[in-house]
């Protein structure tokens, strides 16, 4: 299990089976670290091309000290649930401006992506702040097989650049002498490539600062299956009559996802009413929720 917060009594070695870490959040003092961090980074690193951070929206509500204060200067209770979400909502999205213009302020052209949220298909609110979307999927260990496809149909809809992230380890991120079979790994990247994106392969360098060459003989597996088959990826743009309307419930969503790929039918996802005129066939998967503009929409067509 993980822990977020203070370390449970006891046992440490039989009270964290995998990591533990305390999550700070961006709204009080740490965000003047970041912002220190930021500066740097594109100081020292000049020219930057592009920043990512991680681990930046894993909640979605907070009530540190910082937080409640400004609940309070909000005319918001930090005692009621909704409102701490939409506190917290509201300075993500304020962090995510402010470190941005930082990084765009040295490279206007450089790329800046939020991670453990900002690819996240049922969080919206934070999908215009990111310059492009790394869909992080590690499918031997947490994530599977099945979520690759529906999420890159999802934000290929955004006409930005996305990419399929997974890592060389079989069992989770940062597992050193871990490999994963390089055939999964060459099914995941031909994967990411079926449904247009890019690939992206995480490794952990040896704390020595030497390349292992086991991992990129792996990764070079990988790699040679997709430059023999890119040409037929390089520029396409999707095409389908057939699409699915998220119900924004994993079971419900990925379930139906899965039906489709078992089929073979390719299909676009949508979340809305708009452009219903271009699809032969919608899919509402189990009990979407509509409103009364989509169920309008929706018996029209």
């Amino acid at each position: 299990p993980l822990y977020y917060g203070s370390v449970p009594s006891g046992d440490l070695d039989e009270a964290i089976k995998d990591c533990s870490w305390t999550t700070l959040c961006p709204s009080g003092p740490y965000l003047e670290h970041l912002k220190a961090l930021t500066h740097e980074v594109c100081q020292e690193f000049a020219p930057v091309d592009g920043i990512f951070y991680d681990i930046f929206l894993m909640k979605d509500a907070c009530v540190c000290e910082a937080c409640k204060k400004g609940m309070r200067e909000m005319g918001l209770d930090p005692e009621v649930l909704a409102d701490a979400q939409k506190y917290y909502s509201i300075k993500r999205i304020e962090d995510m401006k402010i470190l941005s213009g930082i990084v765009h302020s040295y490279n206007p052209e450089a790329t800046v992506f939020y991670n453990s949220g900002g690819a996240d298909m049922n969080r919206p609110e934070y999908h215009p702040y990111s310059t492009h979307y790394e869909l992080e999927d590690l499918p031997t260990a947490w994530a599977g097989y099945d979520v690759m496809p529906i999420r890159a149909k999802f934000f290929e809809k955004y006409g930005k650049e996305f990419i399929g992230m997974t890592g060389k380890f079989h069992h989770n991120w940062g597992e050193f002498g871990g490999f994963k079979n390089k055939n999964a790994l060459k099914y995941e990247v031909a994967d990411m490539m079926s449904v247009g994106a890019s690939m992206s392969i995480g490794d952990h360098l040896h704390p020595s600062g030497q390349i292992d060459e086991s991992t990129y003989a792996e990764i070079g597996y990988a790699f040679d299956y997709i430059s023999q088959i890119e040409k037929y990826g390089e520029g396409t743009k999707p095409y389908t009559d057939l699409a699915i309307w998220l119900r924004h419930q994993k079971d419900s969503d990925f379930g139906t996802s899965k039906l489709l790929h078992i089929m073979h039918l390719e299909y676009d996802v949508i979340d809305s009413s708009e452009n219903l005129s271009k699809y032969k066939c919608v899919i509402l998967p189990d009990a979407v929720k509509l409103s009364d503009a989509d169920k309008k929409a929706l018996v029209e067509y």
